[in-house]
């Protein structure tokens, strides 16, 4: 209580004013975990399931070009943290291995998507070409992704609870 005092003597800053600070630093936190961001990661092997560190993983975002790129870890991990939602291509080359490229990688909110990916043994200039478009079931949750779009919601009986007069 002394030291607030005497900051505010020293300072010319009220009570009301550090509490509201102090205030704010401690609810930054949890106001970053409101967020619409994804995280993509996954392992890089080869054929044998060996690991394969120092990989070169590119994101890009089809619909603005704005591209990621990560390098794996002496596990072969990746991880590409604070993706927005869209629509993603990934692409994975490394040195006497066939470059991988994932595309149709649709990315939606909050959401952890875990992508293996298998090199195959090669030149860069030979690439393996996976589509992902389907809806993945996540690994690293509970949560199925392929979204839950505004009329999946008018058409589940969910609606009727919100919405009685829509029958």
């Amino acid at each position: 209580m002394n030291l607030l005092l005497a900051v505010k003597r020293e300072s010319g800053f009220s009570r009301s004013a550090i509490c509201t600070l102090l205030l704010a630093l401690v609810l930054c936190p949890m106001l970053l975990a409101q967020t619409d961001l994804s995280t993509i990661r996954g392992t890089v092997t080869d054929p044998t399931g060996a690991v394969i560190p120092g990989v070169t993983i590119t994101l890009l975002n089809t619909a603005t070009s704005i591209s990621r790129t990560v390098e794996t870890n002496d596990a072969g991990d990746y991880e590409i943290p604070l993706v927005g939602p869209g629509n993603y291509q990934l692409t994975a080359e490394a040195e006497g291995f066939q470059a991988f490229v994932a595309s149709d990688i649709l990315i939606t909110s909050r959401e952890t998507r875990r992508l293996a990916i298998e090199l195959a043994l090669g030149t860069v200039a030979t690439e393996v070409t996976v589509s992902a478009g389907a809806a993945v079931i996540e690994t690293e949750g509970s949560q199925i992704a392929g979204g839950f779009n505004n009329d999946d919601f008018i058409e589940s009986p969910m609606s009727y609870s919100f919405f009685p007069m829509r029958k």
